[in-house]
């Protein structure tokens, strides 16, 4: 991707790969995603971190992915899947430990600590969070007209 010192959320968005798992059809539950940057915030010459819309985003920028979704399904779902392609231009900063990940592009999905993937000279190492491809959550149960959202933080390459 070219950078020319900003980067295009359009092209971000359109690296989001949605895939939705369930004893329903995904379109019984919405699910609307956004991106927010993290940007530091001065006044009266104190100094904070605070989520913003993202308008534009340049590399080593901290982003907040979220999806929010809505049971609009007429009875409760369970064990609701939601797995999400990590953009290109973006690396996974932080995960909960029991996230479910994939490091090779959703084929399989494990805790980041139980995959591997290939190092330099082909032997396998630890995968890390630069390897990450995909995320995984399951929801247990969405109520009939539950709402809900959940996120992961990455970086801008």
């Amino acid at each position: 991707m070219n950078y020319h010192g900003k980067k295009s959320l359009t092209i971000m968005l359109a690296c989001l790969g949605l895939v939705f798992a369930s004893p329903v059809m995904a379109e019984e539950v919405a699910i609307s995603s956004g991106i927010l940057v993290e940007r530091q915030i001065t006044e009266n010459g104190n100094s904070r971190a605070e989520w913003l819309a993202a308008e534009t985003v340049v590399p080593g920028d901290t982003l907040k992915l979220v999806f929010d979704y809505q049971n609009q399904n007429n009875v409760a779902l369970t064990n609701f899947v939601i797995t999400c392609m990590v953009p290109p231009s973006v690396k996974a900063k932080a995960i909960d430990p029991d996230q479910l990940v994939s490091v090779d592009g959703g084929k399989t999905f494990d805790r980041l600590d139980r995959l591997t993937v290939a190092g330099p000279e082909g032997q396998p190492r630890a995968a890390t969070l630069e390897d990450i491809t995909n995320l995984r959550w399951i929801i247990p149960q969405i109520d009939i007209g539950a709402k809900g959202s959940i996120h992961y933080l990455g970086t801008v390459n």
